[in-house]
């Protein structure tokens, strides 16, 4: 079976979407694992998690970025 041009480009697209899905998805556990180890006062879990967390957050605006301007990941 031969896929069309359009086909090919809709699953790409999916594919994509479902990348900043995940991107969005990991800063919000991060996010969540942040705050508990706020609580529990785990200084170096903290810092781990805001590096971790700002890492992601980054890779989300430019995913975002370039999934707006060209389509592309």
């Amino acid at each position: 079976m031969t896929k069309t041009v359009e086909q090919v480009l809709e699953r790409v697209d999916a594919k994509q979407r479902n990348r900043i899905s995940g991107f969005k998805a990991r800063v919000t556990f991060l996010d969540r694992m942040l705050v508990i180890a706020t609580r529990q006062r785990r200084l170096h879990s903290m810092n781990v998690l805001k590096a971790k967390l700002a890492d992601t957050t980054k890779a989300l605006k430019r995913a975002e970025y370039l999934y707006k301007h060209t389509g592309w990941l």
